[in-house]
């Protein structure tokens, strides 16, 4: 078994000697033994069960297909597809299993996920492309997101699942009992030799298969990454906002591609003038706090105007627009390029979100209560280290004849106390982010963490077992954000999920905005 796992990593020389210059009859013979080999080295993987080996072997063969295509088989960009769909499903269902079991398999399981889940989606998205079906194309963009959504939270157990989510999933018995014999089988299938693994996820598929039909575990699927939003469900998300544009990029090899959809509408793609090595260029050379600080500032940018260049052509002024980019492009201020000469954020109000699933998700859950100022909360300066904190803190307080939190009242405890009687919340103090553990981010609060005791830091992990009923949360979190190892895009994401709600993050010259 252990030659038929070495002999697929070998194959993918067969798939760098179809793109080298061959004649017709050599490409031929190499692809069909390449496909020969991988067919035997895929039965060999179905019968012993070594799922993550089995997707990498169809993602190489669509590899291989989308190389024959390019060598005028046209009809090869469909077999490439398929292999491709073959890869998501298997992985979907680790994926699936990751959020039950935690042991040593299923975390190198997971570090082969993350690493290999980009190259698969932009496949998916540069094979639709070619095609020019742009519906399949932006399916696989949004898939791509809510895949990389769950992977930055970690697979933590039935413990890690949001409590809002085991909620929806508990409104009813069926949907309860499922989940419940999803669990006992995984645990099941995780105690069991082998050899006896096999029979158990057939049972486990057929399960999911049947959960699949029940509406109340939607939400489930959406926060494991099998489900995503579908253009299908974009009117419903919205409600009465009709004027409403969803933006998205994608990258392909060294394109950038605009993705737009309206509610109701149907996805449409622009590639754009500048290409991914430009804006990584740009981003080296200018993304730094104290050239963004600069006179010759704004000048930089016009730069990157052509990121939103199509949307002079498909939006109208004033319409609201969805951004919800990724990669390089999250750490950029979209809404401040031009379009038709104009800031785009003069033009046009701009939303921002790590992915349409997670404002999917928000907003299923928002609460009205955004205008009961008497249920705000202010915390600021709970490190004792930021006195404009504290000055800026006391001072949105007067506006609001609120009592501010702050130094040694900004605990944990008040926190916890708080979040769950909140309509608004406001954090002024550092956020944190840690690459190794994802569900260690979040925010710091007075007082050293003790065994036992409810002081300390306030993590994402920690985030997820509240029920919180916070409207609007905003933070600011001085540089944090610019400095190693430490990012709000995470702590946004986590808050967003625990508290979906309004979550907005402003950086440190924000607070006259907010004023």
């Amino acid at each position: 078994m252990q030659n038929r796992i070495a002999q697929l990593q070998l194959l993918a020389v067969y798939q760098s000697r179809l793109s080298i210059e061959l004649d017709v009859g050599s490409a031929q013979e190499a692809l069909n033994e390449s496909l020969s080999n991988f067919q035997q080295v895929q039965d060999a993987l179905l019968k012993s069960g070594f799922r993550l080996q089995l997707a990498k072997c169809h993602l190489q063969q669509a590899w291989i297909w989308q190389n024959a295509y390019e060598l005028g088989q046209p009809e090869a960009l469909q077999y490439a597809l398929e292999e491709l769909k073959a890869t998501e499903d298997i992985r979907n269902g680790l994926r699936a299993d990751m959020t039950i079991q935690k042991d040593e398999e299923v975390l190198t399981h997971k570090r082969a996920l993350v690493a290999q889940s980009a190259d698969l989606y932009e496949l998916g998205i540069k094979l639709n492309l070619i095609q020019k079906n742009y519906g399949q194309a932006w399916d696989w963009a949004q898939r791509g997101k809510a895949r990389a959504f769950l992977d930055l939270l970690d697979f933590e157990g039935h413990g890690a699942i949001p409590v809002a989510v085991i909620a929806s999933v508990n409104e009813t018995s069926d949907g309860k009992e499922l989940f419940d014999e999803e669990i006992k089988l995984l645990q099941e299938c995780h105690n069991a030799l082998p050899e006896r693994r096999f029979p158990i996820r057939r049972e486990i598929s057929a399960i999911r298969h049947r959960m699949t039909s029940v509406p109340e575990l939607y939400n489930l699927f959406l926060y494991r990454g099998v489900e995503t939003l579908t253009a299908q469900r974009l009117p419903e998300m919205f409600g009465s906002l009709k004027k409403v544009v969803c933006v998205d990029w994608a990258f392909v090899d060294n394109s950038i591609w605009m993705f737009t959809i309206r509610p109701g509408g149907h996805p449409v793609a622009h590639e754009l003038t500048v290409t991914k090595a430009e804006v990584a260029s740009w981003i080296e050379s200018n993304l730094r706090a104290e050239y963004m600080r600069q006179k010759r500032a704004n000048e930089r940018l016009r730069e990157l105007d052509p990121l939103v260049a199509p949307l002079a052509k498909v939006s109208e002024e004033d319409e609201l627009l969805v951004f919800y980019p990724s990669g390089l492009l999250s750490s950029l201020p979209l809404h401040a390029l031009k379009c038709e000469g104009r800031m785009l954020i003069d033009r046009n109000p701009v939303v921002y979100s790590s992915s349409l699933s997670v404002l999917h998700h928000c907003l299923l859950r928002r609460s009205d209560e955004v205008e009961d100022f008497d249920k705000m909360t202010i915390f600021g300066n709970p490190s004792c280290d930021r006195t404009e904190a504290e000055e800026s803190s006391k001072s949105l307080g007067k506006c609001f004849n609120v009592e501010p939190l702050i130094r040694e009242s900004a605990t944990k405890t008040a926190f916890k106390n708080r979040s769950g009687n909140s309509s608004i919340f406001h954090y002024h103090g550092h956020a944190f982010f840690d690459p190794v553990d994802p569900l260690n981010l979040g925010l710091k609060l007075h007082g050293t963490a003790l065994e036992g005791s409810e002081n300390g830091d306030l993590t994402a992990r920690e985030l997820l077992t509240l029920n919180l009923v916070i409207a609007l949360f905003m933070m600011i979190a001085c540089e944090s954000a610019q400095q190693k190892n430490q990012s709000w895009r995470g702590a946004q994401r986590a808050t967003s999920h625990a508290a979906p709600g309004r979550c907005e993050f402003y950086d440190r010259y924000s607070l006259e905005m907010l004023r």
